[in-house]
């Protein structure tokens, strides 16, 4: 479900007891042990550095229950060259 470089948001308030982190706190997973996820958090939330593994302070571990994906969409849109060349005076 999760993977080491996945961008998540944090879906509780305090996870773990940490109060420096709410709902919608973001940060990147840089290791995963079992059910135990280690982040480090985008902002400084008075953790630890998570084994050398995330920036110090910003580091703090969490279950896979606190937290979820942040999902990007991958929007594709079909474009005419000619049409676009000419928007642009490029034709």
């Amino acid at each position: 479900m999760f993977e080491i470089g996945d961008r998540v948001r944090s879906i509780v308030d305090s996870p773990d007891n940490n109060d420096s982190i709410v709902i919608g706190s973001t940060g990147t997973i840089v290791h995963i042990d079992a059910h135990i996820i280690f982040v480090d958090w985008d902002e400084d939330v008075g953790g630890h550095d998570c084994d050398g593994r995330a920036r110090e302070e910003h580091g703090w571990n969490v279950t896979e229950d606190q937290i979820e994906v942040i999902k990007t969409a991958n929007v594709q849109y079909e474009v005419d060259e000619d049409e676009f060349k000419r928007m642009f005076g490029l034709a």
